[in-house]
């Protein structure tokens, strides 16, 4: 096995591709020795399952040092579309730009177009199951806010457009588990709803932008966002059984008809003090909607 391994990080968007076999993952954000500050990298890397060994492929990506963003494979399954993300510590600025990842040859093109949306990060992306379309909800601006628009983009004529969000989570959340499940539907599992304030471009009427003054709380709510017709709306599925831990930054995988989550953590009230991990792995069965 090839000794040389990444370097541990969190924060960073990984894709698998059935066509090379090979888990690539880009970026994210490590700390310094002594654990006294974060330090966000650029790095793009490729495990190979046939060889049990990892490759760097660049120390730096052309798409530059980001943290927090949201990338998803393409339809094809030959490209990696890379959106939004946090440059480094010391600014208010969030990348904003749109990249398109080839996996095969290693390149990367900018295909910024249109207006996009806002930066951020923490952000919400992946592509609709039967189409090229990608979609991208929520995620964290500074200082802190809750992102609450809902955008998609077409991985064809590299537009973005923006949905008609009919409503926001009260309390809304971040650093959720989700998964798309249809071309329609997207599910939102946990997630933090500790008190941000909450802000959006399309937070027009009849929205309201509030500011939650809830008890800091990590969640096990677990929501579905219909998105129809340029419309998105979230519903609490209050069928799904919510005896799932509260958690934020689990896991979640797709392996129909079963959904799986694990990981992820949870607190005791008190930000950044007493954080527990989640170690239980959990499984529901799509039509039977209750955790085992």
């Amino acid at each position: 096995m090839n000794s040389i391994v990444p370097p541990a990080r969190s924060y960073e968007c990984s894709v698998y591709s059935s066509k090379l076999d090979a888990f690539f993952f880009y970026g994210g954000l490590t700390y310094t020795s002594n654990y006294s500050t974060t330090v966000l990298v650029g790095d793009t890397w490729v495990y190979h399952f046939s060889t049990n060994s990892w490759t760097l492929l660049d120390l730096v990506a052309p798409a530059g040092i980001r943290a927090g963003h949201g990338c998803a494979l393409d339809e094809i399954g030959e490209n990696v579309i890379v959106t939004q993300g946090l440059p480094d510590n010391f600014t208010d600025h969030f990348y904003r730009d749109t990249w398109s990842w080839n996996l095969g040859t290693n390149t990367w093109t900018n295909v910024s177009t249109n207006i996009p949306p806002n930066g951020r990060w923490l952000v919400g992306f992946d592509r609709l199951p039967g189409t090229n379309n990608f979609v991208l909800f929520n995620g964290r601006r500074l200082p802190p806010v809750t992102m609450t628009d809902v955008w998609e983009f077409n991985g064809d004529t590299h537009q973005w457009r923006s949905f008609v969000v009919g409503n926001i989570p009260n309390p809304p959340h971040e650093v959720f588990a989700y998964t798309v499940t249809s071309s329609k539907w997207l599910l939102l599992a946990g997630g933090d709803a500790d008190g941000n304030q909450t802000i959006a471009d399309t937070c027009l009427p009849p929205l309201q932008c509030i500011l939650v003054t809830a008890t800091p709380q990590d969640t096990n709510f677990f929501l579905r966002l219909n998105l129809n017709q340029g419309s998105a709306i979230w519903e609490d599925e209050a069928e799904f059984d919510h005896t799932v831990t509260r958690h934020r930054h689990a896991a979640i995988v797709k392996m129909e008809p079963y959904l799986y989550l694990y990981g992820g953590l949870d607190w005791d009230g008190k930000h950044g003090i007493g954080e527990i991990y989640n170690t239980l792995t959990w499984g529901m069965k799509l039509p039977n909607k209750y955790w085992e």
